[in-house]
């Protein structure tokens, strides 16, 4: 349940933020208004990447070593992503605009991925043992 929520509510979110910096650095910025606007559009538009990319992690968490998963993670968000943009895009986009589209995508795949195989218990085993004082130590 926590990576299918992490997918599903952390990865559009990141995605967008991906996105509206692409959009900043482009100069194709139109606002925040804008970007309220394309928030919900965002979350449909990521729906069913989202869900191929917590299917993939989902077979892949337990049969490979994190870093190797967190990289196919964002190929496959990557070509997730750029698969959505050609179903969905009503005009023809051009090559460079498509490719760094992905990039949107690959992020919130490693992201949530990663984000799925941080321990809580690990980090807070660890953050209290260092605060506890060693036995024969002054």
């Amino acid at each position: 349940m926590k990576r299918f929520l992490m997918f599903m509510l952390i990865g559009p979110a990141v995605g967008f933020a991906v996105f509206l910096l692409r959009q900043c650095l482009g100069g194709k910025f139109a606002g925040w208004e804008a970007a309220a606007f394309e928030l919900p559009i965002a979350y449909l538009f990521a729906f069913l990447p989202s869900l191929l990319m917590w299917f993939v992690d989902w077979l892949l968490f337990d049969r490979m070593r994190p870093w190797r998963r967190i990289a196919i993670l964002a190929a496959v968000g990557y070509a997730a992503s750029i698969m959505m943009l050609l179903v969905w895009s009503p005009v023809s986009v051009h090559l460079p605009q498509l490719l760094s589209f992905g990039i949107s995508g690959a992020a919130q795949a490693a992201l949530c991925s990663w984000l799925v195989g941080v321990d809580g218990a690990a980090w807070r085993r660890t953050s209290s043992q260092s605060a506890v004082p060693r036995a024969g130590s002054p």
